[in-house]
């Protein structure tokens, strides 16, 4: 018998963009609210979701 076992991360966009100063890049550029959440599967029939994080972050360099 042979049981699969997985995880990974996503990071999805849920909004319209926003002008915001970045610090890192040092200019004004568009932010992105974002899912970000990591996920477990097992067996490709069970899976869950944790650290499940909202996050606004720059759409050049990906600071938030």
């Amino acid at each position: 018998m042979m049981f699969l076992v997985g995880q990974g991360q996503r990071v999805v966009a849920i909004g319209p963009t926003e002008q915001r100063h970045c610090p890192k890049c040092g200019t004004q550029t568009a932010f992105e609210p974002q899912l970000s959440y990591k996920f477990g599967q097992f067996d490709l029939l069970f899976g869950f979701v944790y650290d499940k994080r909202y996050q606004l972050a720059c759409t050049q360099c990906n600071h938030g």
